[in-house]
């Protein structure tokens, strides 16, 4: 009977205690990664925002102990082709060696939405917000 109960409570302590969140690992046969040791601009990215304010490192990180926080505020239009739309985008300049036709390739990303996150407000005309984009950039 005390095995029975051990069990029980072993079981019970497993279930109920909270589980770790699992950390992400970067392949070490992937041919790029950022951890945004140092900068927003890390890694050869360049940031499209209406001040350098935009973006700054917080913690923690997916794979590590920073990640890119992006902040957009009202006003912040004409950014990098984005007329009245408001934005703040970092961006990888286009490469031979990478999003190219007949080229096999995986994307991981991850959005974490702070306590703070503010979705975009009610429009009259249109109502949208972009969290993660491609870009086409083929003419």
């Amino acid at each position: 009977m005390s095995l029975l109960r051990a069990i029980a409570g072993a079981v019970a302590i497993f279930v109920l205690t909270p589980l770790q969140p699992a950390h992400a690992q970067i392949s070490p046969n992937a041919v790029w990664s950022c951890e945004f040791t140092n900068s927003p601009t890390d890694c050869g990215l360049f940031l499209q925002a209406a001040a350098s304010t935009r973006a700054t490192l917080v913690g923690p990180g997916r794979d590590g102990p920073t990640a890119v926080q992006l902040t957009t505020q009202p006003g912040d239009i004409n950014i990098a082709g984005s007329g009245s739309n408001e934005r703040a985008d970092l961006t990888r300049s286009p490469s031979s060696t990478y999003c190219n036709q007949g080229q096999d390739e995986w994307w991981a990303h991850s959005l974490m939405f702070p306590p703070g996150y503010v979705p975009p407000p009610v429009a009259s005309v249109w109502n949208w917000g972009a969290l993660f984009d491609f870009h086409n950039s083929a003419a």
